[in-house]
């Protein structure tokens, strides 16, 4: 099953590439994308793992029972640090030993060329010892040195414990307005669209026809309860934006019995 990693926030998150690429094919789970690779740390725009999910979102896949949420465990410094400072001791030992193994068959492939010229600088016919020599430039290998050690970048924390949370902890939605949002998201779901934030362009949600790798948004969905009221300066900022980003404006809300009603606006419609 599926992990969401959720933290003291109660922010849902998924760091498992394969998990991620299955929530979006298989599932229509976009969620956003918040981490940076490491290969472009100063490129902002070039977005990695982890990806946040919505509160709907992450409310929808436990209810579904897709995913299970878990919890990272919390260990002490102290600790962390030991662990941290025998594996570094452990990597530098490993890479020595490689770096010496490296030398040592240079050495070897070289002994022939080294004792031959040694015997033809030496004086009155002096015996050289080839062991002797091999042995003499064995000894003279250095350890290596901390400037040419590599340094292992983590990716996550390879030390990781998770804990797995009962579901019952996770509490969106609470108020009347997550309600009304959860309703609507999981009602546009279950019509097979994608959906992402929507705040970008004013409203709650932005509704795909396919993945939004492929497709651009076509509707600007706003939730609104049946008892709010609007201005007529909202109805027409709502209806321009709309039609300056070629999407439809959608009014999102839900009947007393719990149905999901949509009404699209359009700037058209306000003018004539």
């Amino acid at each position: 099953m599926i992990r969401i990693h959720v933290d003291y926030q109660y922010n849902g998150f998924i760091w498992n590439a394969d998990d991620w690429n299955e929530l979006r094919c298989h599932h229509r789970i976009v969620g956003n994308l918040v981490g940076t690779r490491s290969s472009a740390a100063k490129n902002a725009k070039v977005l990695a793992l982890p990806c946040q999910l919505l509160p709907e979102e992450v409310t929808l896949l436990v209810k579904l029972n897709i995913c299970k949420l878990v919890k990272m465990k919390q260990e002490p410094w102290s600790d962390l640090k030991e662990k941290y400072d025998s594996y570094k001791e452990e990597i530098m030992k490993e890479q020595d030993v490689a770096f010496k193994k490296g030398k040592e068959k240079k050495i070897y492939k070289m002994i022939d060329n080294i004792v031959k010229n040694k015997e033809a600088s030496a004086k009155n016919g002096e015996n050289i010892d080839r062991n002797q020599i091999l042995q003499e430039e064995l000894a003279k290998l250095e350890p290596l040195s901390a400037d040419h050690i590599l340094v292992q970048r983590f990716l996550e924390d390879p030390w990781q414990e998770n804990e797995e949370l009962d579901s019952r902890l996770w509490t969106y939605p609470v108020s009347r307005r997550d309600k009304l949002k959860y309703s609507i998201f999981k009602d546009l779901w279950s019509r097979k669209y994608f959906i992402t934030n929507g705040t970008k362009f004013g409203g709650d949600y932005l509704v795909y026809c396919g993945d939004p790798s492929k497709f651009h948004a076509q509707f600007i969905v706003i939730c609104k309860d049946q008892k709010d009221t609007f201005q007529a300066s909202e109805l027409a900022m709502y209806s321009r934006i709309g039609t300056n980003v070629k999407k439809t404006v959608v009014i999102a809300s839900c009947d007393t019995a719990g149905q999901v009603i949509y009404q699209s606006l359009s700037w058209a419609d306000l003018v004539t």
